[in-house]
C-alpha cells in the first residue's frame, strides 16, 4: 500500500505539472488554491459539538444524494458538527451558504501532507463519501485512524484506466477502506461483491428521490404570464439545456404541425444562463422573452410563446407548469436530472448520452423516457404527446410511479449511520 501511495503521488505531481500548461485547466487549478486559506480557518476556529461528521462530494450534483440525510441529522442531532467538502470550486460556490453544514470547504489536494493535516484538524468520527470519490491518501488516513467511512450512492468505477494490469488490486485496496458500500443498483452491488467478497454491500434507493419528492409537494411555483398557465395549452419545459439541445428544440418546433405549434408554450431553462448563452438563445428564438424582463415586456397569446429563464434555482418549481419535459445534457457528457420532472408526473425526452445517469435506466424501462437523436424524432414525440392526451397521461404516471417506488433511501442510510454516530457520542461522553 505504501508503494501504491508513492506511485500515486508521483503521478499526481506529473499530471499537475502538465495541467499547468493548459490554460483552461490552469484556471481551475488556481481556483482550487482556496483550500490553503480554508484549512487555516479550520485550524483557528474550532468546530462546535463533540461529534464531527465529514461529508465529501465531487460537486453540486453529487451533493444532491446526501442532502436529505443531512437535513434529517440536523433535526435529530443538533449537537452534531457537519463539515462538507467539495472537490469542485463550482460545487463550493453553489452550497457555500447551506445550513446543512457547519463548514463548507474545498477539499485540499490528495497529497500525504495535506491529507494528514486535514484529518488531524477535523478529527472526524464518521466520514461519508459520495458516489465515486476514491482519494487514496484520505482513505489511508481514515483507515489509519479507524474512522468508519461509508460510500453513499456508490457507483462502480467504469473508467477504462481501471482495466489496466494491476488496477483490480488497486481498486480492492481503495474500496476495502470503506465500512459499508451503498450502491443504488443491483448491478453495481454485484460488481462490488465480485471484487470484494467480504465487503459489506447494501443496495439502497437513491436518497435524492426523497428530497425531490418532498420538494415537489412543498415548492411554491413562481407566477408566470397567462399563456404559460392555461390548461388548454401544451406546455413544454426544457430544463438544463446546452447549445446542442437548444438547436435541436429550435429545429423541432419548426417541424410541428400548425395545430400543435399554435397551442404550445416553451419554458427554456439553460443549464448555465451566461450572457453568451442567452445571446445565442435569443438568436435561435428571436421572439422569446427573458425571465428578467417579462414584467416589462408583454408575453401575449401569440403562437408558441417562449420564455427564457435567465436565473438559477427556479427549474424544479417551474416543472410544475409542464405538460412534458425535455431534459438537456444528452448530447454532451450525460443527461441532467431526470428525476425532478418525473416526480411531477411529466413524460420525458432527452438526447442519447445516458451513461452515468442514475435515473435513466428505470425511467426508460417504465416507458416514461424517450430518447431522441434528431429534430424530427423530437417533433414526432412532441406531436404524439400533444395529440394523444391518454398516452401523455400514462407516460407521466409511469414517471411519477418510478420515483415514488424508490423512496426511502434516506432512512436506509440513517439506519446505518445513527449507531456509528451514537457510539462516537457515547465514547466522547466517557472521556
Amino acid at each position: 500500500m505504501l508503494l501504491l501511495l508513492w506511485l500515486y503521488g508521483l503521478i499526481l505531481t506529473l499530471v499537475s505539472a502538465v495541467a499547468l500548461g493548459i490554460p483552461r485547466v490552469r484556471t481551475k487549478l488556481r481556483a482550487r488554491r482556496l483550500w490553503r486559506q480554508q484549512l487555516q480557518q479550520l485550524a483557528t476556529a474550532p468546530l462546535p459539538g463533540r461529534i464531527r461528521l465529514w461529508v465529501h462530494a465531487a460537486s453540486a450534483g453529487e451533493f444532491e444524494h446526501i442532502r436529505p440525510i443531512l437535513a434529517q441529522l440536523r433535526e435529530e442531532m443538533p449537537a452534531l458538527s457537519i463539515v462538507l467538502t467539495f472537490f469542485s470550486p463550482s460545487g463550493l460556490a453553489a452550497h457555500r451558504q447551506t445550513r446543512l453544514a457547519d463548514r463548507v470547504l474545498l477539499l485540499p489536494p490528495d497529497t500525504p501532507a495535506a491529507a494528514r493535516r486535514f484529518i488531524a484538524l477535523l478529527r472526524p468520527h464518521v466520514a461519508l463519501f459520495i458516489r465515486y470519490e476514491l482519494w487514496p491518501n484520505y482513505l489511508a488516513q481514515l483507515r489509519r485512524h479507524r474512522i468508519p467511512t461509508l460510500l453513499v450512492a456508490a457507483t462502480f468505477p467504469r473508467n477504462p484506466l481501471w482495466r489496466l494490469p494491476g488496477s483490480r488490486w488497486v481498486l480492492q485496496q481503495l474500496l476495502s477502506s470503506f465500512h459499508t458500500l451503498l450502491p443504488l443498483t443491483p448491478q453495481d452491488a454485484e460488481r462490488f461483491r465480485r471484487l470484494l467478497p467480504q465487503a459489506r454491500v447494501e443496495v439502497i434507493p437513491d436518497p435524492r428521490y426523497d428530497r425531490i419528492w418532498t420538494a415537489v409537494h412543498r415548492e411554491q411555483a413562481p407566477p408566470l404570464p397567462a399563456p404559460f398557465c392555461l390548461p388548454e395549452r401544451f406546455h413544454i419545459v426544457a430544463g438544463s439545456t446546452w447549445a446542442a439541445d437548444a438547436r435541436l428544440l429550435a429545429q423541432a418546433l419548426q417541424l410541428l404541425p400548425d395545430a400543435v405549434r399554435d397551442r404550445s408554450t416553451l419554458l427554456l431553462v439553460p443549464h448555465e444562463p451566461t450572457g453568451e448563452t442567452l445571446q445565442q438563445l435569443l438568436e435561435l428564438f428571436p421572439r422569446a422573452v427573458r425571465w428578467s424582463t417579462m414584467a416589462t415586456i408583454a408575453v401575449d397569446a401569440q403562437p408558441l410563446p417562449i420564455l427564457i429563464v435567465d436565473r438559477l434555482g427556479l427549474l424544479l418549481s417551474l416543472y410544475r407548469y409542464g405538460t412534458v419535459a425535455y431534459v438537456g445534457g444528452g448530447f454532451g457528457r450525460c443527461v441532467h436530472n431526470l428525476a425532478e420532472p418525473a416526480a411531477y408526473g411529466l413524460p420525458l425526452a432527452c438526447g442519447p448520452a445516458l451513461d452515468g445517469s442514475p435515473d435513466a435506466p428505470h425511467l426508460r424501462a417504465a416507458g416514461a423516457l424517450t430518447i431522441v437523436r434528431t429534430p424530427a424524432e423530437l417533433a414526432d414525440w412532441l406531436t404524439r404527446m400533444a395529440c394523444n392526451p391518454e398516452e401523455c397521461r400514462r407516460r407521466g404516471q409511469a414517471a411519477r410511479s418510478a420515483i415514488q417506488q424508490r423512496l426511502g433511501g434516506t432512512e436506509r442510510v440513517l439506519t446505518l449511520l445513527r449507531p456509528l454516530l451514537r457510539s462516537a457520542e457515547d465514547a466522547a461522553a466517557l472521556r
